[in-house]
């Protein structure tokens, strides 16, 4: 049986004051909204339970004006070093062991890597899983992670391919990126029978 459901409404992208891009898109979960935002080079930045969590962030510039980390996973040194305050926590691809919890307030960010090479992320924020494949896709490491209500899925491999992988994970919502041309629309064409909701967004801005 799935994991208890997640009450998830995800409204229209809208401006959001002091966030690293003027556009993101909104969901709720058993502990307040989550709010994620598509960044320049594929980086992604959340939003959840007054914490700022970055996901592989690389431009040093692009994040001088931005909310200070209380979580950064992977990314370059330089933007490390513009995000960071000296509460944040930093988790790199070798972290071992594989698992760290992010504590606050009854709602601690439970964070869980998988895979091997190129590591993809699995993240607990209240009742929500999101998962991050990274640059290798939709793998069978990122299919045993179970039940996720968000992923975020690397169009690696052909969007045949990779339509058909996120069929079988089966989120509530999925984020396509990390595509070549129009692999992104291609995976959404694929999908549109499948009740997977899929959301294309701008990874330049």
């Amino acid at each position: 049986m799935l994991a208890p459901l997640l009450a998830l409404l995800l409204l229209s992208p809208s401006p959001i004051p002091h966030s690293p891009s003027p556009i993101q898109d909104v969901a709720q979960t058993s502990q307040g909204e989550l709010r994620l935002t598509p960044l320049a080079g594929d980086a992604i930045y959340l939003a959840w339970a007054g914490r700022s969590i970055y996901i592989d962030p690389h431009s040093a510039d692009r994040f001088r004006h931005s909310p200070k980390a209380d979580l950064i996973l992977f990314g370059s040194p330089a933007a490390i070093a513009v995000l960071r305050k000296a509460t944040t926590v930093t988790v790199g691809p070798v972290l071992q062991p594989r698992t760290a919890t992010l504590p606050g307030e009854g709602k601690p960010v439970q964070v869980q890597l998988f895979g091997i090479g190129p590591t993809g992320i699995l993240l607990q924020l209240g009742n929500a899983r999101v998962l991050f494949t990274g640059p290798s896709g939709c793998t069978p490491a990122a299919l045993q992670q179970g039940h996720v209500a968000i992923a975020f899925v690397a169009v690696t491999s052909t969007p045949q391919a990779t339509a058909a992988c996120i069929e079988r994970m089966r989120p509530k919502i999925v984020y396509p990126y990390l595509a070549q041309g129009d692999g992104a629309q291609r995976v959404a064409d694929l999908l549109k029978k499948s009740g997977i909701q899929v959301r294309l967004r701008d990874w330049h801005q």
